[in-house]
């Protein structure tokens, strides 16, 4: 018996047996690709020989026989190729994908060639946005595989995704910051607060680095008004620095710094002035009161804001009389709370 003009010999995969009947088979365990081909078997005597022949044909899923480099590092205007063998039964068909999603082969900058086994994908004049995961899909009705391979381009930063301003109520939790930096090498991440550097001694806040992707976190863990104010991120590697900013409201319910005393005794005829301090995100709407009652401005009541300590609420009586006394409140409002301070006023 001949393989391709070459005996077969007998393996722990092949064996040659016959039985009693003077039957002879070949026997071929766990065939693969490589036990296709033109089988001829030969009988000889004395008297002639003859000889029989079939093709045997090994259907199979495709394999790579090289896979892919793993990791290329290259610089803008480069050329790169991707190269790949494979075997299977049918030939497999290839496909070629960047980030999870097929490639549009134009022939110019990606650029596709098959010689037999060897397929190549040939990547013109690199770009930045070029940066990513690049696959080999190869099928065939008994199956199909992939291999993965990056591209990593030298770039100097660019954000992909800005720091934008928002708003958060005072007490919330795990407020994050969020930006995307696309570049290779990594980059150096700082965050700042009004131009004071945010470091790890700063507790109230936690720094994320994405290790397999290009997002970068700012997470407040429970915010304070003080937080309030211009956030920064700057970004660096050895080819570019970058920043971006953008400003955080703390939106937080009114709070009097200054109350109403609780009494206030005063003669009739005299002046009387009450002030309060208040401070809320957004301003709150101020309005005073008597015994439940609001008070309106006239000739005998003026109400004033400070323009210099806008946080400074007055009522000022230019004349004091006996219908003045009675309970006075202030009630300080915005869209998330309110607060209210309260005095009595007594007039002798």
């Amino acid at each position: 018996m001949a393989q391709r003009r070459k005996a077969v010999k007998e393996t722990k995969d092949l064996s040659i047996s016959y039985d009693d009947a003077g039957v002879q088979y070949l026997t071929i365990e766990k065939a693969t690709l490589k036990d296709s081909g033109s089988y001829s078997v030969t009988a000889t005597n004395e008297m002639s020989t003859i000889t029989d022949f079939t093709r045997v044909t090994v259907h199979a899923p495709p394999v790579f026989l090289r896979t892919m480099t793993k990791t290329v590092d290259c610089n803008v205007g480069d050329t790169i190729t991707y190269q790949i063998k494979v075997e299977g039964d049918p030939l497999p068909d290839v496909k070629w994908m960047k980030d999870g999603e097929p490639l549009q082969i134009d022939e110019q900058h990606y650029k596709v060639t098959a010689d037999g086994q060897v397929h190549s994908l040939i990547v013109n004049k690199v770009k930045r946005e070029d940066t990513g995961k690049y696959s080999a899909l190869i099928s065939n009705e008994h199956g199909s595989s992939q291999d993965d391979g990056r591209m990593n381009v030298r770039c100097a930063p660019l954000f992909s995704k800005k720091l934008e301003d928002f708003s958060a109520l005072e007490g919330d939790q795990n407020v994050e910051f969020v930006v995307d930096i696309e570049c290779y090498p990594r980059p150096v991440v700082k965050w700042f607060h009004d131009k004071t550097e945010i470091t790890e001694k700063l507790s109230e806040f936690t720094r994320i680095e994405q290790t397999d992707g290009n997002t970068y976190k700012l997470v407040l863990k429970q915010v304070e008004r003080e937080h309030a104010g211009k956030y920064i991120c700057e970004v660096s590697n050895n080819l570019g620095k970058l920043k971006c900013e953008a400003n955080f409201v703390v939106k937080a319910k009114p709070r009097f710094k200054k109350t109403l005393p609780e009494t206030v005794e005063i003669d009739e005829g005299q002046s009387m002035t009450l002030s309060i301090d208040v401070e809320a995100v957004p301003e709150p709407e101020v309005k005073w009161f008597r015994n439940g009652q609001e008070i309106s401005a006239d000739a005998n009541i003026k109400i004033v804001r400070d323009t210099k300590r806008i946080e400074n609420y007055n009522l000022t009586v230019t004349l004091v009389r006996p219908e003045d006394g009675g309970e006075y409140e202030v009630r300080a409002t915005n869209e998330v709370g309110n607060a209210v301070t309260k005095s009595r006023v007594l007039v002798h």
